[in-house]
C-alpha cells in the first residue's frame, strides 16, 4: 500500500524539513516505487508509491490540477467512466494515463467538501485547499484504507501508517485506556470504539467519514449511511435477480482487478471461487495476457479441513494455478510480530508467511472475507410481508427441499425461552463470562463494567427492513477491514487487498432483493454461478473451521511448557496496570476448556504486545 503524510503547523510556523522528510522516509516500507515530497509555508506533504494499478505508473504524490490543491493520499477509484460522465469532462480525460488522485482533484475542485459522495472504492487521502485555507481528509466508505490524525498543541499529522505518526517527537506512546479495556472485553477495541488507537495521543478518522481542518477548528462529518429501508425490488421471474446480480458483481470485480498480478486469495468456498470464476472470465475477455494465481491456506492434520480439496475442485474447473500454504507447519506464537495494537491472534508466524507468500505471487489479491457479512439471511417475521403467504410457503418448501434445512422465520420461541432462562437466573446476555482476571483499579478507571452491560443489551424492535439494514451497516461497517498497517515489524509492503463484497453498488442491491430465496444459505450466488463453478463447491455446505487455538494450543503445549513466555513468569512491568497478577491466567490451564482459553488468551496477548515492544 502506497504511504502517506501531511503535516500543518496550525500557528503558522514554517514546516520543519527535515522531519518532514524523516517521516516520509519512514514510510518506505509502506510504497518502495517512488518517494516524493511538498511544502509551502505551514503545510509539508509526503508519499511512497506501491504501484498496483496500470495508471499508477502516472502517479507523482503530492499531486495537483493547478497548484492551488495538493493531494496525498493512498487512493483507487472504482466507476471511473461514470465518474468522468458526472464531472463533465469525458472528452477531456485519458483514462489509461490518469492516476486516480487526479480523479479525486477533479472532484473536489467540482464539488469540494462533498466529492465523497461520488467517490466510489477504497482509498484514504489528505487534500491541502490553499486558496481556502484547509485541509480536506476522507476515508471510504467501508475503512479498506486507514487513516490516522493526532492534534498536539501547534501540530496536526495526518498518515495512513501508526508506526509514521509515533515516529513524530510530538507524539507520545502513552497507551488508551479504552482501547486496551476493548480489548481485553471483546477481543478488539475496534468492536466498541473505531474512532480511537491503542495509543491516546492519536486518533482514527471512521469509515464513511470526512475530516476539514479550518482556522484551527476541527470538524468531522459522515457523508454516508446505509439507507434504513430499501424498496424491496420486484421482477417478475428468479433469472431477472441473477442477471442483475451477476452484472452487478461482474462490474464489482472487474473495477478491482485494474492489473496484471492478480492473486486469488481461494478458500473452496462460494465467495472466494465466485471471484475467481469471475476475475477469469473478465481477464479472458481483455488483452491481459496473465491469468489469476490462487493461493490457499489449509489445515491438514492439526486442525483437518478440506479446503485443500475444495480449492483444487475450484482451481482446475478455471484452469488457474494455485498455490497452498499448509499452516499445521508454524507453531502458536512463532515469529514474533510487531503490531499496531493489541490483537486476538496467536498464529502470528504464520500470517506474517502468508502475506509474504502472496506479495511473491503479485502486488493485489482479492478476498471474500465480507461475503458472509453481506450474503446474510435476517430471519424476521416480516419475511411474510415480503410476498403473498403461498409464495413465501412455496419457497420454503423449495429451499427446505434444495438445503436440507428449514429456513427460519423470525418467531423467536426458543431465543424468547433461552432469553427468559437467562432473565431467571441473573444472568447478562453476553455470549461468554466476563473475565475475572482484571485489574479492579482499571476496571473502574476504564468503566469496562458499564462498556460490557451496554455491549451485551437487547437491541429495539425493528421493522424487517431496518432490521435487515441495521444488521447490514453494523456487519460491513464495524469489522477491521483494514490489516495493511496491523504489522509494523515487516521488511516488505502488503500486497493490496480487495474486496468485491465491500463494493456499495453490489451492497445497495443485495439490500433490495427479498431476503427470501435470495439471501438464505447465500442462494442468490449459488445460483448465478451453478454453471460456472463445480458442483460440490456449489451445494457445499458452510463449514466453520472451529477453535484453531485450542486445536495449537493442545498440539504445542507440552514443547512451550517450561520455556513459554508466559508459564515462566516472564510478565510485562506494565501488565500489572491492566490484569490482576494474582489470578493471571497460564495457558496450562486452558487446555481442557476452549471457552476459557478464548477468554485468558487476551490477558496472554497483552502481556506479549507489552512485551515486544509495541
Amino acid at each position: 500500500m502506497s504511504g502517506f503524510i501531511a503535516l500543518v503547523n496550525t500557528d503558522g510556523t514554517l514546516i520543519d524539513s527535515s522531519l518532514l522528510e524523516m517521516l516520509t522516509n519512514s514510510l518506505e516500507r509502506l510504497g518502495p516505487d517512488k518517494k516524493q515530497v511538498w511544502q509551502e509555508g505551514a503545510i509539508g506533504l509526503g508519499h511512497t508509491l506501491f504501484q498496483t494499478t496500470r495508471e499508477s505508473q502516472y502517479e507523482h504524490q503530492p499531486a495537483t490540477l493547478d497548484g492551488n490543491a495538493w493531494i496525498t493520499g493512498h487512493i483507487r477509484i472504482d466507476g471511473r467512466k461514470d465518474l468522468l460522465g458526472r464531472l463533465g469532462i469525458t472528452n477531456k480525460i485519458n483514462l489509461d494515463r490518469t492516476p486516480d488522485s487526479q480523479l479525486v482533484l477533479h472532484a473536489y475542485r467540482k464539488w469540494g467538501e462533498q466529492c465523497t459522495e461520488n467517490l466510489l472504492g477504497d482509498y484514504a487521502f489528505a487534500i491541502w485547499d490553499k486558496l481556502q485555507n484547509k485541509l480536506f481528509c476522507a476515508k471510504d466508505r467501508f475503512g479498506m484504507r486507514q487513516l490516522y490524525y493526532a492534534r498536539i498543541k501547534n501540530n496536526f499529522v495526518v498518515s495512513n501508517s501508526l508506526q509514521c505518526m509515533l515516529s513524530h517527537p510530538a507524539i507520545t506512546r502513552r497507551l488508551n485506556d479504552q482501547a486496551i479495556g476493548g480489548f481485553l472485553l471483546f477481543g478488539d477495541h475496534e468492536w466498541l470504539n473505531k474512532s480511537i488507537t491503542a495509543f491516546a495521543d492519536v486518533n482514527v478518522l471512521r469509515p464513511a467519514h470526512t475530516l476539514t481542518l479550518s482556522d484551527k477548528k476541527l470538524h468531522i462529518k459522515r457523508y454516508w449511511n446505509l439507507p434504513v429501508e430499501s424498496t424491496l425490488l420486484r421482477y417478475p421471474n428468479k433469472n431477472s435477480y441473477l442477471e442483475h446480480f451477476y452484472e452487478i458483481f461482474k462490474i464489482a470485480v472487474s473495477d478491482r482487478i485494474r492489473c496484471d498480478d492478480i492473486v486469488i486469495s481461494l478458500s473452496g468456498g462460494m465467495d472466494s471461487s465466485a471471484i475467481a470464476a469471475t476475475a477469469v472470465e473478465l481477464q479472458g475477455s481483455q488483452t491481459s495476457s496473465n491469468a489469476p494465481t490462487a493461493i490457499t491456506r489449509v489445515y491438514d492434520e492439526v486442525h483437518p479441513c478440506q479446503e485443500r480439496y475444495y480449492s483444487g475442485l475450484a482451481a482446475k474447473k478455471l484452469d488457474i494455478s494455485q498455490h497452498v500454504i499448509a499452516a499445521d507447519n508454524f507453531p502458536l506464537f512463532s515469529n514474533t510480530i510487531k503490531t499496531s495494537r493489541p490483537i486476538e491472534y496467536g498464529h502470528s508466524g504464520y500470517w506474517l508467511h502468508f502475506e509474504k507468500s502472496i506479495r511473491a505471487l503479485g502486488r493485489t489479491v482479492l478476498t471474500g472475507e465480507a461475503g458472509d457479512n453481506l450474503l446474510s439471511y435476517p430471519a424476521t417475521p416480516e419475511i411474510f410481508r415480503e410476498s403473498s403467504a403461498p409464495v413465501v410457503l412455496l419457497e420454503l418448501i423449495k429451499l427446505t427441499k434444495r438445503y436440507a434445512e428449514i429456513p427460519g422465520w423470525g418467531a423467536g420461541i426458543k431465543k424468547k425461552l433461552k432469553t427468559k432462562s437467562l432473565h431467571t437466573r441473573g444472568s447478562d446476555r453476553s455470549p461468554y463470562p466476563y473475565p475475572a482476571w482484571i485489574n479492579p483499579d482499571f476496571e473502574s478507571k476504564a468503566e469496562l463494567q458499564e462498556l460490557w452491560a451496554a455491549m451485551w443489551q437487547p437491541r429495539t424492535k425493528q421493522s424487517q427492513a431496518q432490521c435487515r439494514n441495521t444488521l447490514l451497516d453494523k456487519s460491513l461497517v464495524q469489522p477491521g477491514w483494514c490489516t495493511n498497517d496491523l504489522i509494523t515489524n515487516s521488511d516488505f509492503a502488503f500486497s493490496d487487498h480487495r474486496d468485491p463484497f465491500l463494493d456499495p453498488r453490489l451492497i445497495e442491491f443485495l439490500s433490495s432483493v427479498p431476503a427470501l430465496p435470495w439471501l438464505f444459505k447465500k442462494h442468490i450466488l449459488r445460483e448465478a454461478f451453478k454453471d460456472k463453478l463445480p458442483n460440490a463447491i456449489i451445494n457445499r455446505p458452510k463449514t466453520v473451521l472451529g477453535n484453531l487455538t485450542h486445536s495449537l494450543l493442545r498440539r504445542d503445549m507440552p514443547q512451550c511448557s517450561g520455556s513459554n513466555q508466559e508459564e515462566s513468569g516472564r510478565l510485562s512491568n506494565q501488565l500489572g496496570d491492566y490484569i490482576d497478577l494474582n489470578v493471571y491466567p497460564k495457558l496450562s490451564n486452558c487446555l481442557t476448556d476452549p471457552i476459557l482459553l478464548y477468554i485468558n488468551m487476551r490477558a496472554i496477548l497483552l502481556n506479549r504486545w507489552l512485551l515486544d515492544g509495541y
